[in-house]
């Protein structure tokens, strides 16, 4: 086992390792330490609010390099450092080692001796783990799914105060609090997802933690939406400024035809372009073997529409596909005809219950009782089948016995909180001002309690 003791010992083993492992030992040493280096986050009327979110993002941007070491992601880390920097005159966050972290092949030691300072001994070990886990040939994304203290967590009780006190503050730090104890954790992020989050424009960073986190809020609830289609549609009142559903009439027969007929188009239109799919691609065969032999099984033809998706998405980032507009056509198609059936197919949809009951399984019961709690709130921009329905729905949620009637209307009800985020954050300026005239108070606070809500669900069981 690898054996690291100091900065010294930690830097002679970091020579001549790759990027992507400089940057996981330094996101992961910075991220050990982040409740230590949320300095002053008590101080309500300081800017240390900001600073922690700066600070946030440096790691978070760190951490995505790591998995996913694109030019997009090195442009932002460059831009996080930059931003870093500009508060080096603040004594408290000088050396901040979540600063070090966003220039991690820099200096990645540099983090890891800052850290260390807090908790050494504890500290060194779990470092080293890491460096004996690269020794023995495990790949930086399971290491980056490995829990960050694998013994106790010197940190645990300052950061239950600090999750204690995020969780309080009107600016919405759920996103950031379930990010932050995943990594602890060593459960899945959703890395599609984070590479987003870190790629939004600094100068939407640099408006502030209120600003930054509506704009994640809107990511997540767009997420969510497309991972819990619904079979109808959310759609604003212009006369009354409230929210209702209009259902999305068809049969099963029809979903299938009419899904088959338009990727068949499609697929035919790409094999005719120049973007390196052809008949021996993973996308074709699967596609093809979708079009002879599972035409009258909806669950097959979802999960083949989704592993073509999977081959032309990953053929593009390795470079076994170019950019071309008749697949980025044919990637459209099939996204949109996975969404349908999960949305609009009886059978897909029963069997997307059982992952959604999975999940409600292992949610924590209060984690259920705060959604529930927080959806009250809302009820006043529904309207009367909405409300009724999602009244419904959420004593469903509530009820401790398990039931499929607990996932159905979970299924739904998540489904349509994420739409209902999405359609308020569209809403032009004229509707909010219609709508906040029916409620008597702002929207703002409408979608900061959604913002919550979706996050609370994206936690679940995950």
């Amino acid at each position: 086992m690898v054996n690291v003791t100091d900065r010294e010992s930690l830097q002679n083993w970091l020579e001549g390792k790759p990027r992507d492992v400089l940057d996981t030992i330094a996101a992961r040493s910075a991220l050990r330490v982040y409740p230590y280096a949320m300095v002053g986050i008590f101080e309500r009327k300081s800017r240390k609010i900001d600073l922690t979110i700066i600070a946030g993002r440096a790691l978070l941007i760190s951490a995505v390099a790591a998995y996913s070491p694109t030019a997009e992601i090195r442009r932002a880390a460059s831009a996080s450092s930059a931003a870093s920097s500009a508060f080096a005159s603040d004594a408290s966050f000088a050396a901040d080692a979540s600063f070090a972290a966003s220039s991690a092949a820099a200096d990645a030691s540099f983090a890891a001796s800052f850290a260390a300072d807090a908790a050494s001994a504890s500290f060194w070990k779990e470092v080293s783990k890491d460096l004996t886990a690269f020794e023995e040939g495990t790949d930086v994304s399971a290491v980056l799914g490995t829990p960050l203290w694998q013994s106790a967590n010197p940190f645990e009780e300052l950061w239950q105060a600090k999750q204690t006190f995020l969780d309080e503050r009107p600016e919405n730090w759920s996103f950031w609090i379930d990010w932050y104890q995943r990594f602890l954790d060593g459960r899945p992020q959703n890395w599609e997802m984070l590479e987003e989050v870190a790629l939004i424009d600094p100068e939407d960073w640099d408006k502030g933690t209120a600003h930054v986190n509506g704009l994640i809020a809107s990511i997540q609830a767009r997420y969510l939406a497309e991972d819990l289609p619904q079979a109808d549609i959310i759609e604003i009142d212009e006369e009354t400024g409230l929210v209702e559903i209009t259902p999305i009439q068809s049969t099963d027969e029809k979903i299938v035809e009419t899904s088959l007929r338009q990727v068949e188009f499609a697929l035919k239109i790409a094999m005719q372009s120049n973007c390196g799919l052809n008949s021996n691609s993973v996308a074709y065969l699967f596609l093809d073997q979708t079009f002879q032999n599972c035409r009258n099984d909806p669950n097959a033809i979802m999960q083949n529409y989704s592993i073509a998706l999977d081959d032309i998405r990953n053929g593009l980032a390795n470079g076994d596909y170019t950019e071309d507009a008749k697949l980025s056509a044919l990637d459209s198609v099939l996204e949109h005809e996975i969404l349908n059936l999960l949305a609009n197919h009886s059978e897909v949809k029963k069997a997307d219950r059982v992952r959604i009951a999975h999940k409600l399984r292992l949610a924590k019961s209060d984690v259920k009782l705060k959604i529930v709690e927080k959806l009250e709130f809302i009820k006043a921009v529904e309207g009367v089948r909405l409300k009724a329905e999602m009244d419904l729905d959420t004593r469903m949620l509530a009820q401790e016995t398990e039931s499929d009637a607990q996932t159905r209307a979970a299924q739904r009800l998540f489904g349509r909180v994420a739409q209902l985020s999405l359609k308020l954050r569209s809403a032009s300026a004229a509707m909010i001002k219609r709508i906040e005239g029916s409620l008597g108070y702002r929207v703002s606070r409408i979608l900061a309690a959604l913002g919550k809500i979706v996050a609370w669900i994206m936690s679940l069981g995950g």
